[in-house]
C-alpha cells in the first residue's frame, strides 16, 4: 500500500466557485479507516518525519461513566492492546520514521506505565532518544477522567513523551506545560487543538510529514496543517470518527484558504 502524499493547500485539487471566491478543495482525504497494525503491514510509501501517537491504556477510560464510553469505539483501553501497538511501532520504525525524525507519544501519567514504556522502547527501539521529562497538558476546564470517585481524584492533566531519532533538532523551543480546556468534543480522547498546535511548534514546519496512527477526531492533523506540514496521514479504526475527521479537515482547509 502506498499513500499518496497529501500536501497542505498545495495538493491536486478541484476548484469550486462559492460567493465569488474560488476555493481549492484538497483531496484525497488524509484519514483512512484502518487498523494501525494492518496499515503498517501493507505500507510501502515514504517514511514520516513526525509521528503523533495516542495508544490507549492506563487512563481507565473504559472504567469511566463519563461521556460516550459505549459509543466511542476504537481500541480497547487494556494492557495487551497497548503493548501490541507499541511492539508494532518499535518493529517498524524504519518503515514509518525517517532516520532524522520526531515522535510525540501520549502515555499514562501512572509512574509504573511511564517507566515500563520507556524501558520497552529503550530495548526494542534504541534509535529513539527520549527526553527525560514529559510534556504536560493541564485541562483548565477540569474535564478529566474520574475512574473511581470513592477512592481518588479527578485526573485533569495528560502527559506525552517525546523522542528524536538521529538527533533531529526541534524547530522551536516551547514550555513543557500548557493549559487549555478539553472543550465539548464528543470524542473522549480528543486532544485540544490549541494545545497540540503549541507543542507541535517544536516538531513541525513546512518540511514535516506527519503520521497520526490513532487520529480520532483529526485535531492533531488540523494543528499540523496550521503549522505548514507538507504531508499528513491519519488512521482511525472507527468508521464514523474517520468520516468526521475527514470532514473536519476539509472544512479546516477551506477556511485556511479563505483566511490564510
Amino acid at each position: 500500500m502506498e499513500i499518496q502524499e497529501t500536501e497542505s493547500l498545495s495538493m491536486p485539487a478541484s476548484t469550486s466557485n462559492t460567493g465569488g471566491l474560488h476555493t481549492k478543495l484538497a483531496s484525497p482525504d488524509p484519514v483512512r479507516c484502518e487498523d494501525f497494525i494492518t496499515f503498517v503491514r501493507d505500507y510501502s510509501g515514504a517514511p514520516f518525519t513526525f509521528l503523533h501517537c495516542d495508544f490507549p491504556y492506563g487512563i481507565k477510560l473504559d472504567k469511566s461513566a463519563q461521556g460516550n464510553s459505549d459509543s466511542w469505539g476504537g481500541y480497547a483501553d487494556d494492557e495487551p492492546t497497548y503493548w501490541k501497538l507499541c511492539e508494532c511501532l518499535a518493529l517498524n520504525l524504519d518503515k514509518l520514521m525517517m532516520p532524522y525524525s520526531h515522535l510525540m507519544f501520549w502515555c499514562s501519567s501512572n509512574f509504573t506505565i511511564l517507566h515500563k514504556t520507556l524501558q520497552f522502547f529503550s530495548t526494542k527501539a534504541p534509535s529513539l532518544d527520549f527526553n527525560p521529562t514529559p510534556l504536560i497538558w493541564h485541562k483548565t476546564d477540569n474535564k478529566g477522567i474520574l475512574p473511581d470517585p470513592k477512592r481518588g481524584p479527578r485526573h485533569v492533566y495528560e502527559t506525552a513523551l517525546f523522542a528524536s531519532r538521529g538527533d533531529r533538532l526541534i524547530a522551536q523551543s516551547v514550555s513543557d506545560t500548557y493549559g487549555a480546556p478539553k472543550g465539548d468534543a464528543k470524542h473522549q480522547s480528543e486532544k485540544s487543538e490549541p494545545m497540540l498546535r503549541y507543542f507541535f511548534r517544536m516538531f513541525i514546519d513546512d518540511s514535516t510529514s506527519v503520521l497520526d496512527p490513532t487520529c480520532g477526531s483529526g485535531s492533531a492533523l488540523c494543528a499540523a496543517l496550521d503549522l505548514g506540514a507538507s504531508r499528513i496521514c491519519g488512521l482511525e479504526i472507527n468508521a464514523q470518527w474517520a468520516a468526521d475527521a475527514n470532514a473536519r479537515i476539509r472544512k479546516h482547509r477551506i477556511l485556511r484558504s479563505i483566511n490564510p
